[in-house]
């Protein structure tokens, strides 16, 4: 699994909503976040997305920071395989670093998945 690599899950919580891997690796599992609509309940203005910005969006949209989850990577590979979710096409390294960007300053992600991302950005 490798950042900027989007799916979307069928059935679940987040299902619906494509997610994207924002971080690398790191025992197994990766930081991921989800896009919504505009207007929706959770809304979370620090990353807005316009649906030119990433081909699978099909209208404005954001980053909801405060969903964002550590996930094994095997379970995102069981949904799949198991037709519970499938694979997007990946997001772009500008859309990719702008949600990175937004994780790291949103009051809404939790502490310890900011930290995880900051720590892999200046590993790198």
């Amino acid at each position: 699994m490798n950042r900027g690599d989007a799916f979307y899950p069928k059935v679940g919580p987040g299902k619906f909503h494509i997610w994207v891997v924002l971080s690398e690796e790191e025992g197994r599992k990766v930081v991921c976040a989800n896009f919504t609509s505009m207007g929706a309940s959770l809304e979370d203005r620090t990353y807005v997305v316009e649906a030119g910005d990433y081909s699978e969006l099909s209208h404005r949209s954001c980053v909801v920071y405060e969903a964002a989850r550590l996930i094994p990577v095997s379970e995102i590979e069981r949904w799949i395989s198991c037709g519970m979710a499938e694979y997007r096409r990946p997001v772009s390294e500008d859309v990719l670093e702008a949600m990175v960007d937004g994780a790291l300053v949103s009051d809404l992600i939790a502490v310890d998945l900011s930290a995880l991302l900051e720590r892999q950005r200046n590993a790198s």
